[in-house]
């Protein structure tokens, strides 16, 4: 799951997407899932423990992470040339990240873009942010959409964090447009 543009210092605010072509299988049942969780109700159900450890650490997002993770899952992968990394250099975040609007907290961490977290040893790091994850996952914080053509589904990305699901092959296909809002620096 990602939050969009975590790796930009201006993250990504909203994000809209409309169902142009939807794959289906041959008995008529949409394909091509989006799932979003709610990364402020993973928060709220964290132990007060958890969220004291969690509230000064800083994590890095990358858009090379991000685009090497799209290629693995069969997706495209953007070339990171050197111009891009100096246009979009990895970036640090709060782990806890307060919305900008509502000044709820939210995980902000993500598997699609998150690489370490700041000053810990790499596996200790590993193990956290796969531990975050995995809880961010659990059915209580998700929700998946089944798309129709013509859906639009619009969410909030402090507060969110989405995945297509990659249950179908070609030649079908899921074509979608997509339009973010840009938003304020993730503090």
């Amino acid at each position: 799951m990602a939050s969009d543009g975590s790796y930009l210092g201006h993250p990504d605010m909203y994000t809209f997407l409309y169902g142009i072509e939807i794959p289906v299988r041959a008995d008529g049942v949409p394909l091509g899932n989006t799932l979003y969780a709610s990364t402020t109700a993973a928060y709220d159900a964290l132990a007060e423990t958890t969220k004291s450890k969690l509230a000064s650490l800083k994590a890095i997002h990358s858009l090379e992470y991000h685009s090497i993770n799209r290629a693995r899952a069969g997706g495209t992968k953007v070339e990171i040339t050197e111009e891009l990394r100096k246009r979009i250099p990895d970036r640090e975040q709060p782990v806890v990240r307060t919305h900008p609007r509502t000044g709820r907290k939210a995980l902000y961490v993500s598997e699609g873009h998150t690489t370490k977290i700041v000053g810990m040893e790499e596996a200790e790091s590993r193990d956290l942010l796969m531990s975050l994850w995995e809880h961010m996952r659990r059915p209580e914080f998700v929700y998946s959409h089944s798309w129709e053509k013509g859906d639009l589904v619009m969410w909030d990305n402090p507060a969110t964090q989405h995945r297509a699901t990659a249950d179908y092959k070609l030649p079908l296909k899921r074509l979608m447009n997509r339009v973010a809002i840009e938003g304020d620096p993730a503090y």
